[in-house]
């Protein structure tokens, strides 16, 4: 999501990322994202506050689709996978056509 937050930023739109305490403290151990990113206030206060207002939120998980509702600001859910998901999703179908999947019931041998 940071990356496509990046990319956006670079397209010439306003952008503001937001993500979890927890989320926050691995980005600044582990990358310069303060250097990139300024601090804001909690998300209900960013969603009043913020000039020019927010018009769109781009989310990966829930915890933002409440808050949203409410002064009616448009929500796209963005699921970010691994690699190793997308290529499980990917390879889903082959393995069905294979009869792979579902998994059928099976005797362990004592």
């Amino acid at each position: 999501m940071l990356k496509l937050a990046e990319l956006l930023s670079l397209a010439g739109l306003n952008i503001t990322f937001l993500n979890t305490e927890h989320n926050h403290e691995r980005l600044t151990r582990f990358t310069d994202v303060e250097a990139r990113f300024a601090n804001k206030p909690i998300f209900k206060q960013l969603l009043v506050e913020t000039r020019p207002p927010i018009n769109c939120i781009i989310g990966d998980g829930g915890f933002h689709l409440d808050l949203a509702i409410e002064p009616g600001i448009p929500i796209i859910r963005f699921r970010t996978v691994s690699a190793s998901c997308f290529w499980t999703y990917f390879c889903v179908p082959d393995m069905i056509e294979a009869c792979e999947l579902p998994i059928k019931a099976f005797e362990f041998d004592n």
